[in-house]
């Protein structure tokens, strides 16, 4: 068991590598088996190969700066809230990018710690529409263009086309079912947060697994700010009084169905 010292340092290893372009310290962060979802709901980059052509592709030719909002270290993952802003090298785009990340962290093989999932959790077609052709048809379409032949010289046809998921996922419906869940957990509403959930969907609540009375025990007038669905998931902050959690919801089979609800607050 790490530090939460340690956990941070693991995580904020990676902007600092990223800001200097520091392509082998940022490879070093990762266990021998590491996997990255960036975004979560595009095919994971998985193995030191897959990592480097993720480098290649998506960091080495901009400059990208971590706006960190808020760290939670909880159990063995840091969970991050913030900002990326990136300036797309060879045009003059330049977006911010609101996200979150997780970092599930291990021992790797000389017992220091590393990353072995990575989870980047933030809306790709928003980010499409609403910022790159926000500053200009020939701005957008210069920066899409050198994204997406950047991305077939180091990823090929097929790392384009699983990139190209992550414009699906759950979306808006899944949202409000994350939001209709919260609003019962506040009224104490238990059969209405159980219409909600799929029978035997684990409720996790840091090293905790609850039943859904439990939760409405441990969790009481809460607010939530920042929701973000990619993928078969939506993550949101939530905020008990002075306490600030992160709140992880996974859509397995259905956007009007919770199958595993996941909430993560500082333990270390």
């Amino acid at each position: 068991m790490f530090s939460r010292a340690e956990l941070l340092d693991t995580a904020q290893a990676s902007p600092r590598a990223v800001a200097a372009h520091d392509k082998s310290t940022w490879l070093n962060l990762f266990a021998d088996d590491a996997e990255v979802h960036d975004p979560v709901g595009s095919r994971g980059h998985a193995g030191p190969a897959a990592l480097a052509r993720f480098y290649d592709t998506f960091i080495a030719p901009n400059q990208i700066r971590f706006d960190v909002d808020h760290d939670i270290v909880c159990g063995q993952t840091v969970v991050r809230d913030l900002v990326i802003v990136t300036h797309m090298g060879g045009t003059a785009l330049t977006v911010g990018v609101p996200l979150y990340i997780r970092y599930e962290i291990v021992a790797g093989s000389a017992g220091r710690p590393r990353v072995r999932r990575l989870y980047a959790h933030w809306e790709l077609l928003p980010m499409m529409t609403r910022q790159v052709f926000s500053q200009g048809l020939r701005t957008g379409l210069s920066a899409l263009l050198a994204l997406s032949g950047n991305m077939l010289r180091q990823q090929g046809l097929s790392g384009a086309l699983g990139f190209s998921r992550a414009f699906v996922g759950v979306g808006a419906s899944a949202k409000r079912c994350a939001e209709q869940f919260l609003n019962a957990l506040n009224a104490g509403q238990t059969a209405h947060m159980r219409q909600l959930v799929e029978t035997n969907a684990p409720i996790q609540l840091a090293d905790q697994t609850l039943a859904l009375d439990a939760l409405c025990t441990q969790l009481s007038d809460i607010r939530w700010s920042k929701v973000i669905a990619g993928g078969r998931q939506v993550v949101l902050t939530l905020f008990q009084q002075e306490q600030r959690m992160v709140a992880v919801f996974d859509f397995a089979h259905s956007s009007s169905q919770i199958s595993a609800l996941t909430i993560y607050r500082d333990t270390a």
